[in-house]
C-alpha cells in the first residue's frame, strides 16, 4: 500500500519526503549520541550522523539543480568523516594518535 502511495508522487515531492526521513534520521542519531554510555557507540553514532548529513547533502543539491556543486562537498565531507572516526577510535583504543603502546 505504501509503494503505491509513492509511486502517486512526482520526484520533487519524493526527494522532500526523502530529505524529511533524513531530518528524522539525524534527529534520532543525536538523541542516541546524548543517552549512550559508551565512547564507542558515541562515537559510531556521530559517524552515522555524518553519513546521513552527506546523503542529506546530496540529496538538496538534486532539489536545487545544484547536484554537480554539492556532490564535491559531500565527498570532501565523506572523507573527513571517515578519517575523524578512525582517528577518534585509535585515539580511544590506544591512548594516543602516535605510536601504538603493545
Amino acid at each position: 500500500m505504501y509503494i503505491l502511495i509513492l509511486s502517486l508522487l512526482s520526484l520533487d515531492e519524493m526527494l522532500v519526503f526523502t530529505a524529511c526521513v533524513l531530518l528524522f534520521c539525524m534527529g534520532m542519531m543525536l538523541v542516541y549520541l546524548v543517552t549512550s554510555k559508551t565512547i564507542y557507540d558515541k562515537i559510531l553514532a556521530a559517524n552515522l550522523f555524518g553519513t546521513y548529513s552527506i546523503v542529506l547533502i546530496v540529496v538538496i543539491g538534486i532539489i536545487n539543480d545544484t547536484f554537480s556543486l554539492l556532490i564535491d562537498v559531500s565527498l570532501v565531507y565523506a572523507c573527513i568523516n571517515f578519517i575523524s572516526t578512525i582517528g577518534f577510535m585509535r585515539f580511544f583504543l590506544h591512548g594516543s594518535f602516535g605510536d601504538i603502546k603493545k
